[in-house]
């Protein structure tokens, strides 16, 4: 469940595993915020391992489902991330994080390492807005879907305010998956 508070010019807010606080020269209209909050619930229910009845959760044991709206540029900027890393950054790490911990009930219990796929872009495939994996596997979007969502929120409050003044995300101190966007009034 998402849960949102909003004060005169900053709104904080908890999504996506994380603290978020959008402050800007003029407080967010009602319609404003449910529009982000409408927005955070669409890609949660699309990118969260974490939710039974998300997108990837049900694509994890294979097969293939109608791709999110933002999937072809999320994997591009995978494959991207992976080319420059020699493929240390993958988006099928969802499997490994579960085994050591970092589970859907959070439950901290090693159970060992386990590789992702090497070879993910064999598994995963974007085709005919469909999004298939090959065989069973469980995408993890980790900061590049916390980084896109920063962008797609920041997209929607300038849009409805057609200027923002600043806007900022802040993390909680425990979870360091934080990220940051900026937006001046004049060049910094």
């Amino acid at each position: 469940m998402i849960v949102a508070t909003a004060g005169f010019g900053r709104w904080e807010f908890g999504a996506i595993g994380t603290a978020w606080c959008v402050d800007s020269e003029v407080p967010l209209r009602d319609g404003d915020r449910s529009a982000v909050m409408s927005l955070v619930e669409s890609f949660d229910r699309d990118w969260s391992r974490f939710r039974a009845d998300s997108t990837v959760s049900r694509l994890a044991s294979g097969g293939s489902v109608a791709a999110p709206p933002d999937a072809a540029a999320m994997l591009a900027l995978y494959g991207d991330l992976a080319d420059v890393t020699d493929g240390a950054v993958n988006p099928l790490v969802g499997d490994a994080l579960a085994r050591r911990g970092y589970d859907g009930s959070y439950s901290l219990r090693d159970r060992g390492a386990m590789a992702a796929p090497d070879l993910w872009r064999d598994v995963v495939e974007l085709a005919d807005d469909r999004l298939t994996l090959h065989s069973p596997a469980t995408i993890d979007v980790g900061a590049v879907g916390k980084g896109r969502l920063v962008d797609l929120v920041m997209s929607e409050v300038a849009a409805a305010h057609g200027r923002l003044a600043r806007r900022r995300c802040e993390r909680r101190p425990r979870d360091r998956r934080g990220a940051a966007a900026c937006r001046a009034r004049a060049p910094v």
